[in-house]
């Protein structure tokens, strides 16, 4: 939360959890159950989530379960209710809503299942009838150009800068990402597509190993946790 500086976040100690960890308490993690909404058509999720997104418009967290379950979660009463249950099994780690259409949520499909490769969309205020995956082929790969024809290979963070450009850490491909919804354009921005390294550098001769998770700063930098180099890495938009 930029308001608070609070950080929400999923955990892997059970399939209810996630952490709160507020810098005015010296970022010591409470850990907090989910209370779910009893009633609904949707089955409450029985297996771990995974990363949460966070909407500043409505000020709750979005989780989607592997058995499919999307989940809306308000952080401070930890009441949770599942608002859409999708066909797709397998698992999905980046996830974050386009702060310029605050109602589109985004998901990053892992390698397994249905979901692999894929870079999924949801619409917060329609979920029955707007869940798609919006590249077209389930096949591993790298080809950039219109969203329906790109290609990934273990889509892993996502993340919105604060001018609605998406930023998705391609771990396979050893590549950063950068998706523009308003043009429908896919563009690798820095790395070699295939080859794995440690080397800093512009688009032409930056490497990473393995990159995972993708942060954006208030400034616009993009952090990427360079997995299997062990580092942080940024990148500075101009």
């Amino acid at each position: 939360d930029k308001n608070t500086g609070i950080l929400y976040t999923a955990v892997r100690t059970g399939t209810l959890e996630y952490a709160i960890i507020d810098p005015a308490n010296g970022w010591i993690p409470r850990y907090r159950t989910m209370t779910f909404k009893t009633g609904g058509i949707y089955p409450i999720p029985t297996a771990n989530g995974n990363y949460m997104g966070y909407s500043a418009a409505d000020k709750h967290m979005y989780s989607r379960y592997s058995t499919g379950q999307i989940v809306k979660i308000n952080p401070d009463t930890g009441v949770a209710e599942v608002i859409y249950q999708s066909e797709e099994q397998g698992t999905s780690i980046g996830i974050d809503v386009d702060p310029t259409h605050p109602n589109m949520l985004y998901l990053a499909g892992y390698n397994s299942g249905s979901m692999a490769h894929g870079i999924w969309r949801l619409d917060l205020n329609d979920p029955e009838h707007s869940w798609t995956r919006l590249n077209t082929s389930k096949s591993a790969g790298h080809r950039d150009g219109p969203i329906e024809q790109a290609l990934f290979n273990t889509p892993y963070g996502l993340k919105f800068d604060m001018d609605g450009i998406c930023y998705i850490s391609d771990y396979a491909n050893y590549c950063i990402r950068k998706y523009d919804p308003s043009t429908g354009m896919v563009e690798t921005v820095l790395g070699i597509p295939g080859v794995r390294g440690m080397q800093d550098g512009g688009k032409e001769e930056a490497m990473f190993n393995q990159p995972t998770a993708v942060g954006i700063g208030m400034d616009g930098t993009v952090y990427i946790a360079d997995r299997a180099n062990k580092r942080v890495r940024k990148l500075s938009i101009e």
